[in-house]
Formats: structure tokens, C-alpha cells, sequence
């Protein structure tokens, strides 16, 4: 379903490099451009989805949010796995709304 990904965390360089490694494995390209992708991948807490936000509703391109904070209320995921990953890939995770 998604083919360009746009990641995005603040200081989360293990993270994102493990979210890469996944992504490549799943033969999903990581793009530099939020106007170029499909999805916006955010690593980190409800801090880094909002800072986000703003960008995704700019251009209309969906926003999922893997946790690495504490609560993480806005996060669709909490960890990082590839089984978790292919399923925001293939429309797994429930679309909110509000």
C-alpha cells in the first residue's frame, strides 16, 4: 500500500536506522521529501507526531506514529518490529478520525 516513506524523529538514531533496515527488507523506499512520499513514519513520543502534524495535513499524506516516549497516547504502534511495520504497510492500522 505504501511504497515512499518519509521517517522522521528528532534524536532517535537507532531507531530510525533499525525502522530503515526494515523498510529496505520490505522493499519500501525512504524518501527526503514529505511531497515525494506516501506516508509520514514518525519515531519518538506525542511531542515529535504533533511537531509533524502540521506537515501531513499541509500535504495530505498520512501520519503513523511508532512510540519510543513514555505514554505515547498518539502513537498507533509501540514497538518496533517488522510484523508491526507491515501491518501500517498493508492498511492494517485503523484510520482515526476526529
Amino acid at each position: 500500500m505504501f511504497k515512499h516513506i518519509y521517517l522522521f524523529t528528532f534524536d532517535q538514531l537507532e531507531a530510525l536506522s533499525k525502522v530503515q533496515t526494515i523498510l529496505t527488507n520490505l522493499g519500501v523506499e525512504t524518501v527526503d521529501d514529505v511531497e515525494k512520499s506516501d506516508l509520514i513514519m514518525v519515531l519518538g513520543g506525542d511531542g515529535t507526531i504533533l511537531h509533524q502534524a502540521k506537515l501531513a495535513h499541509q500535504y495530505q499524506v498520512p501520519i503513523v506514529g511508532i512510540n519510543l516516549g513514555c505514554r505515547g497516547f498518539l502513537a498507533d504502534i509501540e514497538t518496533i518490529s517488522e510484523k508491526s511495520i507491515q501491518a501500517i504497510l498493508n492498511g492494517e492500522v485503523t484510520e482515526e478520525l476526529k
